[in-house]
């Protein structure tokens, strides 16, 4: 195992190597997205005005689909989980990832506060939020924020943390003929800005054999039981 040092440093020996990002993530943190490719975490981290930057570009394509999805060279990677610890430690497992995953912490409870205070009309209270976090990242803040700018904050400071499908739906940016908003893959097609696709697959069926097994259950609009 090579030994480097911050970002780049390898602790351990087993390595997720399934975590590649669409090329829409990597234009939330920079307007050059092509610049990331071929560099280091490290190196990308002190190109970037972002704090929360933190992909691995070194022998990746920027897109997902070059040719198709199968290769882990296709797409930046991101060493956003690792064995790192903050306090200097030693990894309990040298050969597999030990380190806490967290369920909820105080980025995502600020981002919902924002979201809320945009709802009840306060921007004042939004833009307090708004600014904490992006701050903690040294990151610019802005005069005023969007609901939109929210939901881009949320895919900076959450991403792979399981919860951007949930925050497209609730903004109506998912499933649906009319969205307008596409990403690399979408729909099961390979361009830039993918496909739409039916707004009834914002929610996932009812499991055939439960519906089967009782009467009064009725599957979700949309979806069809096997005869």
């Amino acid at each position: 195992m090579t030994t480097v040092t911050g970002l780049d440093a390898a602790t351990t020996q087993n390595f997720w190597a399934g975590m590649r990002c669409r090329p829409q993530l990597i234009e939330k943190f920079t307007s050059d997205p092509n610049s990331y490719v071929g560099k280091t975490a490290k190196e990308i981290r002190e190109m970037s005005t972002d704090d929360r930057a933190i992909f691995w570009g070194v022998g990746k394509t920027l897109s997902v689909y070059p040719n198709d999805a199968s290769g882990f060279s296709h797409g930046l990677a991101t060493p956003k989980w690792n064995n790192n610890y903050s306090n200097n430690g030693t990894p309990h497992d040298n050969e597999n990832v030990d380190i806490d995953f967290f369920l909820f912490r105080v980025a995502e409870a600020y981002l919902n506060a924002a979201e809320a205070a945009l709802h009840t009309g306060d921007a004042g209270k939004a833009k307090t939020y708004m600014d904490a976090i992006r701050t903690r990242a040294h990151a610019a803040t802005r005069s005023s924020y969007t609901l939109d700018d929210v939901l881009d904050e949320r895919a900076r400071e959450m991403y792979f943390e399981g919860i951007r499908r949930p925050d497209l739906i609730r903004y109506n940016y998912f499933g649906g003929v009319d969205v307008a908003y596409g990403w690399e893959g979408k729909g099961g097609n390979t361009g830039y800005t993918g496909a739409p696709f039916e707004k009834y697959l914002n929610v996932y069926p009812i499991p055939s054999s439960e519906v089967m097994a009782n009467t009064n259950l009725t599957q979700i609009d949309g979806y069809t039981e096997m005869e």
